[in-house]
């Protein structure tokens, strides 16, 4: 005991230097006195500004920040203050690398965080159901408002069909024959009339353009409500109640998007929001029960980042906030009398649902969750009887890595999948050249940004998120480890883009032009070259070519007519391996001396599908790695094969779909992305007793 009393006087004398400022106040030392305030001096109010001290001053330090900023939401428990929901929702938003601080702060936020149960407005216990899931299933739908159908996109035909939710029969409501270059349309989004009689859906033509169509579910002849529109794409949201008007999302590749109300009758537009920045797209937008009120979800004012909740009044143009937090929340729907919304929200960590009353357009206190971890979802139709349908993506891809043995290239013990968040949503990963890193894509769909670059340390476990501000794909790093290149997509300013690890800063190092897109991307170590795959819409041909950056002159490698097709430069960058999609069933691997040499055939197979095929060096250039589909297309091998030819060996590796292979520098792993072995299909899904008494059903 005598020990621990002196240790204790020591550790207050040191601290009390410290705090007067006697001796230099390094992060560590003044968290071990906000420690002592807290459980030792039981000074609360004074522990708190110690860690606020900490989190303010030592930002680079995210581990000791992460613990000062859960300490202070513990601090606020024990005070009974509100902030602490504040304080723990912090720790997970602001350090999400921090595993362990950043479980310990869901778990507290779970305590702390419930929906009403009690009393006049209190919500219902929600309960969510399942009513249907397929493999063919096209998120771009809608319920009826009877909810006897779904809408969808038949894509065998390209045709717009209706579903039978409870017999499962499916019929075409379009007929426009076999999918084929003398038939290219087909049917994207559809929303049904208010009655249940009547379909309107985006219908992409043979220019690649969208036209608004509707057409009746008794008498089934489509009818143009409005037509093409110089490269604007049109997705109608929703019909007014009246049924006179569509709720529809305008956007362009270079211009704004705009929200539109179109006319039924002659397709006139009434404009009623532009949002002016094309790399920052609006989120969910839905019209209230009398038709008077449009909600609309927006990147934040404060956070581009974020998205907050508005109310627009189109007879007066009138906006007012109705959500805005540091979180992402994006509508959901209006409660079926126009006292409220839904909205979904991950300010605590999870994506949730929640409720705000309304009266008279304006909020009644604060939004209360109804449904906790309800996900990433689609919002489907929200039906006058209080029944809201929504859509589960289903999964994704994930991360895996498998050991290999040095010897036979084959892997060994399994695969493990990374421990990543937002599982069932990252692909493309990439090792950095000391292969400490992984870079990969995660898609974020409640987020404001479809695709967020995320670096993961192996050792460390920590996460590093990139918001690039466009929707990019197919990392690849630069031979100095500080900065990555990127694939951006045509419809986000097409071409390769540059980033600068230390200041996050992006820039265009490739554009692409016009009707043209780039694919399998790939910049030389010295960086004076580039090889790419370019697909021209107009012209209909796949090139693979190789570009001096300086002149800006390309040479053309090989040439198809089909898509698909993969390069991929070796290790030493003196060979480039070419897997080209010659015939509509098969694939040839080529292999040529870069720069200069003429490509030569190594081996060449069959292959089920359109499936884009990674392929991978070994880190000594001697052989690739390549996937394959041998009987069906979920499960593949992996397959290798010499660098000259000769026969290609099954390395008796089997898993869903896997891509994106990636050897590891060592030789000694792989990683790729695949299809987790239990992942879903795209499923529907109806949430009922949810709707606050007092604002619920009439």
């Amino acid at each position: 005991m005598r020990t621990g009393k002196i240790g204790f006087a020591v550790i207050a004398l040191v601290l009390a230097l410290a705090l007067s400022g006697a001796v230099p106040q390094g992060a560590e030392l003044l968290y071990k006195s906000g420690l002592y305030e807290e459980e030792v001096g039981g000074n609360l109010p004074k522990a708190i500004a110690i860690y606020q001290d900490i989190v303010k001053r030592f930002p680079d330090n995210g581990a000791i920040a992460a613990q000062a900023q859960l300490r202070i939401g513990f601090c606020y428990e024990k005070l009974g203050m509100q902030e602490a929901q504040k304080a723990f929702e912090s720790v997970i938003k602001n350090y999400p690398g921090q595993v362990e601080a950043v479980k310990i702060a869901k778990e507290k936020l779970a305590g702390l965080v419930r929906a009403p149960s009690t009393g006049e407005t209190d919500a219902r216990s929600a309960t969510v159901r399942h009513i249907l899931g397929w493999n063919d299933l096209s998120i771009n739908g809608s319920v009826s408002p009877d909810e006897r159908y779904i809408s969808l996109t038949d894509w065998d035909t390209g045709d717009l069909a209706v579903r039978d939710i409870s017999t499962g029969k499916q019929r075409r409501l379009t007929n426009k024959g076999a999918w084929d270059d003398a038939h290219p349309g087909y049917a994207m989004e559809s929303i049904w009339s208010p009655d249940s009689r009547r379909v309107a859906y985006s219908w992409v033509n043979a220019n690649n353009e969208s036209e608004l169509h509707e057409v009746g579910l008794a008498d089934p002849k489509p009818r143009i409500i409005r037509g093409e529109e110089n490269g604007i794409w049109t997705k109608p949201i929703e019909w007014t109640p009246d049924g006179k008007s569509i709720l529809a999302k305008a956007s362009s590749q270079n211009g704004p998007t705009e929200l539109r109300l179109i006319s039924v009758a002659d397709g006139s537009i009434r404009l009623l929001k532009t949002f002016s920045e094309r790399n920052l797209p609006p989120g969910n937008a839905f019209i209230s029960p009398d038709g008077r009120s449009v909600a609309y979800a927006s990147p934040s004012p404060s956070d581009p980042r974020t998205l907050d909740i508005f109310l627009l009044t189109p007879a007066d143009g009138r906006e007012i906030p109705l959500v805005q937090h540091p979180a992402h929340d994006n509508l959901l729907g209006w409660l079926p009398n126009g006292r409220g919304i839904l909205f979904a929200s991950d300010r605590t960590g999870s994506i949730d649902a929640w409720i705000l009353p309304l009266e008279a357009g304006k909020p009644q206190g604060p939004p209360a969750m109804v449904k906790r971890s309800i996900g990433t979802i689609h919002p489907i139709t929200m039906t006058r009887n209080g029944k809201f349908y929504f859509a589960t993506p289903g999964a994704l891809r994930d991360i895996y890595t498998a050991a290999l043995d040095l010897q036979t290239g084959r892997p060994v013990d399994g695969a493990i999948k990374v421990p990543l968040t937002y599982e069932g949503n990252n692909l493309q990963p990439a090792w950095s050249p000391d292969g400490k890193i992984l870079a990969y894509v995660s898609w974020r769909e409640l987020a404001k940004r479809d695709s967020v670059l995320c670096l993961y340390s192996i050792e460390t476990k920590e996460l590093r998120e990139i918001q690039v501000k466009k929707i990019i794909s197919h990392p690849r790093w630069a031979p100095d480890g500080r900065h990555l290149f990127v694939q951006a997509a045509s419809m986000d300013g097409g071409g390769i883009y540059q980033i600068d690890l230390g200041s996050e800063e992006m820039a265009v190092f490739l554009k692409a032009e016009p009707g043209k897109s780039f694919h399998s991307v790939q910049v030389t170590p010295d960086r004076k070259m580039v090889v790419y795959g370019q697909e021209n819409d107009k012209e209909k041909t796949y090139r693979i070519l190789v570009r001096d950056v300086q002149s800006g002159r390309d040479r053309e490698l090989e040439r198809t007519s089909f898509t698909n097709n993969t390069t991929e430069l070796s290790p030493d960058g003196k060979h480039l391996a070419m897997l080209l999609r010659t015939e509509e069933r098969l694939r040839i691997l080529k292999v040529m001396d870069f720069p200069e040499g003429s490509p030569k055939e190594i081996l060449r197979f069959p292959l089920n599908g359109s499936f884009i095929i990674a392929l991978a060096w070994s880190p000594d250039s001697r052989f690739i790695y390549f996937s394959q589909n041998p009987d069906d297309d979920l499960n593949w091998d992996l397959w290798r094969v010499p660098r000259e030819g000769g026969e290609g060996q099954n390395l008796g590796f089997s898993m869903r779909r896997f891509e994106s292979l990636c050897v590891h520098p060592d030789g000694r792993r792989i990683a790729f992305a695949s299809n987790p072995p239990d992942g879903e299909f795209p499923q529907v899904w109806v949430m009922e007793n949810f709707l606050p008494i007092s604002t619920g059903k009439k």
